[in-house]
């Protein structure tokens, strides 16, 4: 879970799936981007996936974002299906039931019927509308209509379509620290915008810190818009950007993410991205650029049950290939839950030397987890989980465990505000005569208008 780095993907943001695997801090973070990219109704789904397999939460949802910890695997925000318990943000995959209806295209103005002149004696006269105003019935007798002042024959302009609204703020924090000094701090913000067609409009900035005990540290600002349309069942998102960087040329990052429903009861979603990989310090100073292709299913088997999968291919600018493979059932018991999770991770070279990301040629994790979720106030929803497994890296096997607690406060009705600690030892980097050990602090102010 520490670095931002390939990882298992995780998925949440304003709302909440249920949704979590286990994997190391690096397959951690790119199964968080995947699920996010893929879904990006389900932010604290990608939260618990990517704690539970040692990924980070916001390289699922954002190739560009990554933790310490974890590499970032996904070019967008990502997190697996939790219960949803408050609206949507940028972080986890989200099921069908997590569609935006708002951005369901507004029906046509209906217009008035028009008489005949041979008719009109025997029918009110109504005053004909003009072009833009909404029409409304006649109800008042003939008299009334003939009575009625000509300033009264348009509707008020107020009733026309409104022009681009504002209709939210989201603001991400996370911070990834591993025992080797390796540190990465996320800091972003989404304001949200309708326009009049019903489709919305996202533009993101921020300060990204990525921290190494031998180097200065990196500075990185991004800028990032987006905009969120459908083609009838298909959900769409494009999104183009540029990272700035303190003392490396400006890098372009791109991300087209699609979300459909198969049935009634599964969604299919896909990310293809290109940005610069923000793994840590070293990578991005060597201007490792990636390319990454994920598709995901999120599959609803009944009612507490639901099972979520993933595969993802990388292109690195080193020449190094990836490939990334997920998979997680849960099954839900009241407050409580139950997981299996299932992550496998390889690349063609391990490269972790020279170009100064994880890439083991063969690393697998697979764990259990257990959970519980509920409110101690009516202000607030918590959700603590446990899970236990191994790992396998390089032919040797070790314990792979992730502690995790996360809590929602309702502060308003327009404002709600998640803080989540994790600690966890998946590996996100070569193993060495010391055992490896991550902390990621996550945090989300999220505003309504």
């Amino acid at each position: 879970m520490g670095k931002s780095s390939a990882v298992p993907i995780v998925i949440a943001i304003n709302f909440t799936t249920t949704i979590v695997l286990s994997c190391s801090n690096a397959y951690g973070t790119s199964l968080a981007l995947l699920s996010s990219t893929l879904f990006p109704n389900a932010s604290s789904a990608n939260a618990s996936l990517s704690n539970s397999l040692g990924l980070d939460p916001s390289l699922l949802s954002s190739p560009a974002k990554s933790s310490t910890a974890l590499p970032a695997l996904f070019s967008g925000e990502v997190r697996l299906p939790l219960q949803q318990t408050h609206p949507p943000i940028e972080v986890i995959i989200a099921g069908a039931d997590n569609f935006n209806p708002q951005l369901q295209q507004p029906l046509p103005e209906l217009l008035p019927p028009q008489t005949s002149p041979k008719n009109n004696s025997a029918l009110p006269k109504t005053s004909t509308p003009q072009p833009g105003n909404n029409f409304k019935e006649v109800t008042s007798a003939a008299s009334a209509s003939q009575n009625r002042p000509a300033s009264s024959n348009s509707q008020p302009s107020s009733l026309q379509k409104a022009p681009v609204v504002p209709e939210s703020l989201t603001t991400n924090f996370r911070r990834d620290r591993d025992n080797f000094g390796q540190e990465n701090l996320l800091l972003e913000t989404t304001p949200q915008f309708k326009l009049p067609n019903g489709d919305l409009l996202n533009f993101t900035t921020g300060v990204n810190l990525f921290k190494e005990s031998d180097r200065d540290t990196l500075i990185n600002v991004p800028l990032r818009v987006s905009w969120e349309t459908r083609i009838n069942s298909v959900k769409l998102r494009p999104e183009i950007g540029l990272d700035f960087f303190n003392r490396l040329p400006i890098a372009p990052n791109l991300r087209l993410k699609l979300e459909t429903p198969i049935s009634s009861s599964a969604t299919l979603s896909g990310l293809v991205s290109y940005g610069p990989y923000k793994f840590n310090a070293t990578t991005l100073e060597n201007q490792i650029s990636a390319f990454h292709l994920s598709p995901a299913l999120f599959w609803k088997l009944e009612k507490d049950t639901q099972f979520f999968g993933m595969y993802r291919f990388g292109q690195y600018s080193d020449g190094n290939t990836e490939h990334q493979l997920i998979g997680r059932l849960e099954h839900k018991i009241g407050q409580f839950s139950i997981a299996a999770n299932a992550f496998l991770w390889s690349f063609n070279n391990d490269v972790a030397g020279t170009s100064g990301y994880f890439s083991p040629p063969d690393f697998l994790v697979y764990n259990g987890e257990i959970a519980w979720e509920g409110k101690p106030f009516d202000f607030l929803r918590c959700r603590l989980s446990t899970t236990l497994g191994e790992q396998r890296l390089k032919g040797s096997f070790s314990n792979a465990n992730t502690y995790e607690a996360r809590c929602t406060a309702i502060l308003s009705p327009t404002i709600e505000a998640d803080l989540g600690y994790a600690l966890s030892n998946v590996q996100n980097r070569s193993p060495d005569n010391s055992p490896f050990q991550n902390q990621s602090f996550t945090g989300q102010l999220r505003v309504k208008f």
